[in-house]
């Protein structure tokens, strides 16, 4: 579990393969992403608009008509010249 750095929501994840987006002061559910999964590791990044995990960056994109949704993928890796590649699935 982690906090945002407003401390306004909690990311939690969970053996169901899913992160789940909590309001911190009330508790309530916000979001159920899908991650198919497993993730071990969990942070926001600074201004809070993505998760850090282990697999990858997760954009947290909330839609109100869909409370699930599988979440936009990303990443970086370095090449052997030793610039860094932004790569999204």
């Amino acid at each position: 579990m982690t906090f945002s750095p407003d401390g306004q929501r909690l990311a939690s994840a969970s053996d169901d393969r899913t992160v789940r987006l909590w309001d911190a002061k009330t508790g309530a559910l916000q979001q159920t992403l899908e991650i198919h999964s497993h993730v071990t590791q969990l942070s926001f990044n600074p201004d809070g608009s993505d998760l850090i995990t282990a697999l990858g960056f997760i954009s947290l994109h909330k839609s109100p008509l869909y409370p699930t949704q599988i979440p936009n993928w990303s990443t970086y890796c370095l090449q052997s010249d030793g610039n860094l590649d932004h790569l999204e699935w």
